[in-house]
């Protein structure tokens, strides 16, 4: 029961855009801790993820504005059912934007995905990433969770979640429940995601590879590659003519525009 309450509560999961910068840098006012309780007065290393940790919980628990962590999963929450409250084409369009957001977009596109792909050696993070194509906004369906038809007159059912799917390909989803959500909600505020190590990045990932497809291509009179140089998010965008066999256009800028 213990691990299962410290798992709901555990401050470590909120991010917060102004307390996690204050907390890494040490700005938080003395007099604002539970009397008798101190902390060390030095900022805390980037990459010291074990004393960020320790830091966040001490200030949730032991710190006059730890609730401040609450107030933003409430806005969250709040946000996440008024997600899941939308028509089906707007949930599409949303997702198509966060996802294109995962990839470091902005302004991203939310008619058209990205489709992304990239190789690991040793297990490293993926450095350079391709695209070779796009899958259009009528190509998703939204798949909801129902009860059995015997059920459905006497419960009354609230969802916590839904699938993205491949219109024609069910068994190609991604299933957007709250901590999916937020994580790309982070992305589309400009968090790197694509750095983070996460069974919840994994399965976006998953997602991705799964709705690669280049036989549209074939069909196509020109092509549009792109290559992403993921830790300096440099984009190369090119247009190729098939006929003609030639490049009818090279776009490349910093933070692209999807």
């Amino acid at each position: 029961m213990f691990t299962a309450i410290n798992n709901a509560i555990d401050p470590i999961n909120i991010s917060h855009p102004v307390w996690d910068e204050k907390i890494l840098l040490n700005e938080i006012s003395t007099d604002s801790w539970i009397e008798g309780y101190a902390v060390p007065a030095e900022a805390i290393a980037y990459d010291n993820d074990d004393m960020f940790n320790l830091r966040k919980r001490q200030f949730f628990f032991f710190n006059l504005y730890g609730d401040e962590l609450l107030k933003i999963l409430d806005d969250d929450a709040a946000r996440f059912q008024k997600f899941l409250e939308q028509d089906n084409g707007r949930i599409i369009k949303d997702l198509i934007s966060k996802l294109n957001g995962f990839f470091g977009a902005v302004n991203a596109s939310n008619t058209k995905l990205q489709i992304w792909s990239g190789h690991r050696y040793n297990n490293e993070p993926r450095k350079v990433l391709v695209s070779a194509g796009v899958i259009k906004k009528n190509e998703f369906s939204v798949g909801r969770p129902t009860l059995l038809s015997s059920m459905q007159s006497g419960i009354d059912m609230t969802s916590n979640y839904i699938r993205l799917e491949k219109k024609d390909s069910p068994n190609i989803f991604l299933k957007v429940d709250f901590e999916m959500y937020l994580l790309l909600n982070e992305a589309e505020r400009g968090v790197p995601v694509l750095f983070m190590e996460s069974d919840l990045v994994k399965k976006v990932w998953r997602f991705i590879e799964q709705l690669q497809s280049y036989g549209d291509i074939d069909e196509e009179d020109s092509v549009e590659i792109g290559l992403m140089d993921v830790q300096n998010k440099r984009t190369i965008m090119v247009d190729v003519d098939r006929e003609d066999q030639k490049y009818s256009s090279i776009d490349s800028e910093r933070a692209r525009e999807v």
